[in-house]
């Protein structure tokens, strides 16, 4: 390794050692409302366990959401369970 490259590596493990004291914490309160809750939970909730499964993944991570109903009608082999066919397939 260089000399430089090993004076950055120093300054990005010293500046580590203080990244946690660096965070802050943010909370921002939300009421929900009851029926709103219960709602969702019966929309998350009914099917299959896969396909629960699959809502969860596509409600609460990003890249599933993002892609959702993006896939081409070829993304899935007829042999895939239907729940992890596109809408397109259906």
């Amino acid at each position: 390794m260089t000399a430089d490259a090993e004076r950055v590596l120093r300054a990005y493990e010293e500046k580590g050692k203080h990244a946690a004291a660096d965070l802050k914490t943010i909370r921002v309160p939300i009421e929900i409302p009851t029926a709103e809750f219960d709602a969702f939970l019966d929309k998350i909730s009914q099917g299959t366990a896969v396909e629960c499964l699959n809502r969860l993944a596509a409600e609460f991570i990003p890249r599933v959401r993002k892609n959702q109903g993006t896939a081409s009608a070829h993304a899935f082999p007829d042999s895939a369970p239907r729940s992890h066919r596109s809408n397109a397939d259906s």
